[in-house]
C-alpha cells in the first residue's frame, strides 16, 4: 500500500530556472551547433560532386548527356521569359529613378551609365541567380526528396548504380551551363527596359543610347 501511494502521490518538483541571459547563451549554441554541422554536410555534399566528376571526366561513355540536355531545357530555356521580363521591368525601373534623381541636376544622359553599370555588373548575374535558385533548384530539391520518400534512390544503390552520377552530376552541369546564358539574356532585357524610359521619358534616341553605352563600356 505504502508503495502505491507513494506511486501515485504527485511530484512536486520544479523545474530549474535560468536566467536570460543563460538562455539566451544556450540558444545561440544550439542554432551554431546546427549551423556547423549544415555546413559540414554542405562541404561533404560539395565534395562528393567534385570527386565524383573528376572519375567521369575521361570517361565520356558514363556522361549523361541526354539527362543534362534536359535539364538544360528545364532550368535555362524555359526560365527564359520570365527573367527577360523581371530584367526589363527592373531596367526601366532603375533608369526611371535615375533620371528622376538626375534631373535636378541638369544630368539625365547620365542615367544610360546608371543602368549599363547596375545590370553589367549586379543585377544581370544577381537577378538570374535569384531567379535560378528560387526556380530550379527549389524544383530540384522536391524531385530528389520525392524520390527519396519513395525509396528510389535506395533502389539504384542496391542495383549498383551511383545516385550522384544519375542525379545530381546532370542537375549540375545543367545550371552551370544555364546561369551564364539566363545572365546574358539578364543584361540585355535589363538594358532595353533603361532605353525603353530613356527613350519615352528622357527623349534620348536608342542610337544616342546605344553610342553611349559604347563608351560607357570602353
Amino acid at each position: 500500500m505504502r508503495i502505491a501511494e507513494a506511486m501515485e502521490a504527485p511530484l512536486d518538483i520544479e523545474p530549474p530556472t535560468y536566467s536570460r541571459l543563460s538562455q539566451a547563451l544556450a540558444t545561440v549554441g544550439v542554432n551554431m551547433v546546427g549551423l556547423w554541422s549544415q555546413q559540414r554536410q554542405l562541404l561533404a555534399f560539395i565534395g562528393l560532386v567534385i570527386a565524383t566528376l573528376f572519375q567521369l571526366i575521361f570517361r565520356p561513355r558514363r556522361w549523361r548527356v541526354t539527362a543534362t540536355v534536359a535539364h538544360v531545357q528545364q532550368s535555362g530555356l524555359n526560365a527564359v521569359p520570365i527573367v527577360a521580363l523581371l530584367t526589363f521591368m527592373v531596367g526601366a525601373v532603375v533608369a526611371f529613378l535615375g533620371a528622376t534623381v538626375l534631373q535636378d541636376f541638369g544630368a539625365t544622359v547620365y542615367t544610360i551609365d546608371l543602368v549599363a553599370f547596375s545590370f553589367l555588373r549586379e543585377f544581370g548575374v544577381l537577378l538570374a541567380a535569384i531567379l535560378l535558385a528560387g526556380r530550379t533548384a527549389s524544383a530540384f530539391t522536391a524531385q530528389i526528396g520525392a524520390m527519396k520518400s519513395n525509396e528510389e534512390i535506395d533502389a539504384l544503390q542496391a542495383q549498383g548504380l551511383d545516385p550522384i552520377e544519375l542525379l545530381v552530376l546532370p542537375r549540375v552541369m545543367a545550371m552551370l551551363i544555364s546561369l551564364p546564358m539566363l545572365a546574358f539574356v539578364g543584361m540585355l532585357s535589363g538594358l532595353a527596359g533603361g532605353a525603353m524610359v530613356a527613350a519615352l521619358s528622357l527623349d534620348i534616341s536608342l542610337t544616342q543610347f546605344i553610342n553611349t553605352l559604347q563608351k560607357t563600356c570602353r
